[in-house]
């Protein structure tokens, strides 16, 4: 821990910081601002995504141990973020919040789905039998309480062991797990894909009924968790299962923006609308929530077309790479193509508060070779946005 108040306080790491705007939320990524981060208007700020099963490959993480050993989840931790900051010059820095973060499937197990531990693998849910299965089931479905639930109970053993260590240095903070889904991400979990499209035709009470009570369940745990930390209630929206075609403008129209809505209303605002997946025929349904603080943009979607849509709005932009298109196996000559049209559009569309991200970048080559071109990107990623800034002033 004593290493890691000389990363807080780090030249570099206070340099990074003045990239992004003051009022940050944290999130995954080993305590570091990055996934949610809202850059400032004054610099463009990029990013590296290097999740687990990068540092699998990296340092050694056993994947599976890291999420069920607090001690362990701790040490690695404190090693990323120290690889981050002495060998990856990106934008992220640190904290000084260790957030616990169990990826998607935390959110599916509170109410009792298997996940499934891979030594070098993310956690994923085990989706072969639903757990909504017909109308009582959702009328049945219990409250995930925030303290008396059974994985929620093995939730809080986990962060206390963690607390116990990091509450000897006063710099230093714990993050309890957040509730991240949108109510539609975590519909499919219970019901299954498939069934929960097919009740879109044939069911529309039951997926008005689980979109109700996933919405209230979020809202009501949220508040819980609110109390608890002394933190504000969490407006993220974390809705990768939203992607055209398979979800359609009139099906996000009906089913899912009345519900997103609900949880707006909260505070008046999405702290972070997040989908890796296509969005663009989705733009005119998306953009009926007033205020967005912060929406993703995928390499799958079209940035002309999500600049413009939110270009007269205070909404910054989260611009995201393919990661293996455009920096794992790309030549110096598209690296820089890729780049300079970000930049382009964005000025073209007077997008003035931007971020750019890698993309999640998962092992694919070579150890060496990967690093190689990570740090080519990052190279050429300064180059790209030095040259705008001079052509500005």
């Amino acid at each position: 821990m004593d290493s890691m108040e000389e990363v807080t306080a780090h030249p570099d790491n206070k340099k990074r910081q003045n990239k992004w705007f003051s009022g940050l939320r944290t999130t995954k990524d080993t305590g570091t601002v990055s996934l949610s981060g809202i850059p400032s208007s004054e610099e463009t700020p990029c990013t590296l995504f290097l999740g687990p099963t990068y540092w699998n490959k990296k340092i050694g993480l056993d994947i599976r141990r890291y999420y069920t050993d607090p001690y362990y989840y701790l040490e690695y931790q404190l090693k990323i973020c120290q690889e981050r900051l002495y060998n990856y010059h990106d934008d992220t820095f640190f904290t000084g919040t260790i957030p616990l973060d169990f990826g998607v499937a935390f959110v599916p197990s509170l109410f009792g789905a298997k996940t499934v531990f891979p030594k070098d693998k993310d956690p994923w849910v085990r989706r072969g039998i639903p757990i909504i299965n017909k109308m009582s089931d959702v009328r049945e479905l219990p409250f995930p309480d925030f303290y008396s639930n059974k994985q929620m109970k093995w939730y809080h053993a986990f962060y206390e062991r963690i607390e116990e260590i990091v509450s000897i240095h006063n710099h230093f903070q714990v993050k309890f797990p957040d509730w991240r889904s949108g109510p539609f991400p975590l519909a499919l979990a219970l019901r299954g894909w498939s069934r929960l499209l097919e009740d879109t035709i044939e069911n529309e009470e039951l997926v008005h009924a689980l979109m109700e009570k996933t919405t209230e369940y979020r809202i009501e745990w949220c508040k819980q968790r609110a109390r608890h930390t002394g933190e504000s209630e969490n407006t993220m929206l974390g809705n990768d299962d939203i992607n055209h075609p398979i979800v359609s403008a009139q099906l996000y129209n009906k089913y899912i923006l009345p519900y997103e809505m609900s949880i707006y209303r909260l505070h008046n605002r999405i702290s972070y609308w997040h989908s890796c997946g296509n969005i663009t025929p989705l733009l005119a349904q998306i953009a009926q929530i007033p205020q967005i603080d912060l929406l993703q943009v995928s390499p799958f979607s079209d940035l002309r077309k999500v600049a413009k849509t939110f270009s007269k709005r205070q909404t910054a932009l989260q611009i995201w790479i393919h990661p293996a298109r455009d920096l794992i196996l790309a030549t110096p000559e598209h690296m820089r193509r890729a780049l300079e049209k970000i930049v382009r559009i964005c000025h073209e569309e007077n997008i003035t508060r931007y971020s750019i991200v890698s993309g999640h970048i998962q092992p694919m080559m070579d150890l060496a070779a990967q690093e190689k071109q990570i740090h080519l990107w990052l190279s050429t990623v300064r180059q790209v946005l030095d040259a705008n800034t001079m052509s500005l002033n």
